[in-house]
């Protein structure tokens, strides 16, 4: 027997986290990162509990880059010897229910490419593949970075006071980016809590200008010790195959190294080829692959408790 409990206490809070990094011990999340005040939109977490043990976790949310989407963001993770018991159904059922009392139509979930299990069990009731993004890693020590900045552009700092001039560039380059959700144009303050969370490292992150106008920009964020990730990288229309895109990574890098950090890591998505053929250059290589469904609601199938 096992029952669905909210998730409300800070003790709770680290069961849920230590089960979802037992899950995924090769990309562990902190409690701070996973509970931050930047993702509590709509949002319920649940633990699956077997005889006073936490055997599964559940999240369900509004879509992070369009609280307007029919989708509801959902993540279900169950411990490999509780699986093929109803955990998985039952807490699938319980978010489907939250997604419906929040408006939401259906679901939006990930998926790691080499968790056959979890393939089959989403495929069976109706999701299917929006897209592939791939985690790829530099170890920053054997990196070999060489400035390369395009002739009349200047790269500075994110500080606070330059989020008003990015911010319409960004929302003008976010269409642009692959994704199986439309990302909704966001204004100043909602974009910047959108994209500086915990961890965010604004000396790492740069603005490209040319003159003073914006043509690009580049976030980078610490997601571990000596681990920096990079959030996402953005080029004008009018200023891509510059360099421009290049450049705002390289000085990641560099300034990364400089910083004590070992490694870093990015996503890119499959349809993303300009972004992957730059990551190759600079010596990222692939480090796993996550698959992102899109499907139905979930119905309940008898007592949770069975």
């Amino acid at each position: 027997m096992f029952d669905i409990l909210p998730v409300q206490t800070t003790a709770e809070r680290g069961r849920y986290v230590a089960v979802r990094n037992q899950i995924h011990p090769d990309t562990p999340i902190s409690l701070e990162e996973h509970f931050s005040d930047s993702r509590q939109d709509d949002r319920i977490d649940l633990l699956a509990v077997r005889d006073g043990a936490p055997v599964g976790t559940a999240t369900a949310r509004r879509y992070h880059d369009n609280r307007d989407a029919q989708v509801a963001f959902v993540s279900v993770r169950v411990l490999r010897p509780h699986r093929r018991h109803g955990v998985g159904s039952a807490l699938f059922a319980a978010v489907s229910e939250h997604a419906a009392r929040i408006g939401r139509t259906g679901l939006y979930t990930l998926v790691r490419r080499d968790d056959a299990d979890s393939q089959a069990f989403l495929f069976k009731r109706g999701f299917d593949e929006a897209l592939r993004v791939e985690e790829v890693a530099l170890v920053l020590e054997q990196a070999r970075v060489e400035a390369s900045v395009p002739q009349g552009v200047r790269l500075v700092p994110l500080a606070p006071a330059l989020d008003a001039v990015v911010h319409p560039v960004a929302t003008a380059i976010d269409p642009d980016i692959p994704s199986a959700e439309p990302v909704a144009a966001l204004p100043l303050e909602a974009w910047r809590r959108r994209m500086f969370g915990p961890g965010a490292r604004r000396d790492l992150s740069f603005v490209a200008f040319a003159g003073e106008e914006v043509v690009g920009y580049a976030l980078l964020s610490e997601s571990g010790p000596g681990v920096a990730e990079h959030l996402i990288t953005g080029v004008r229309r009018d200023w891509r195959r510059r360099g421009v895109g290049q450049a705002l990574k390289t000085a990641q890098l560099r300034g990364a190294q400089a910083a004590g950090f070992r490694e870093i890591h990015a996503e890119v998505e499959s349809e993303n080829a300009a972004m992957r053929r730059l990551y190759a250059r600079l010596g990222y290589t692939p480090r796993l692959t996550w698959l992102h469904l899109r499907g139905p609601l979930v119905r309940a199938r008898g007592d949770a408790r069975s």
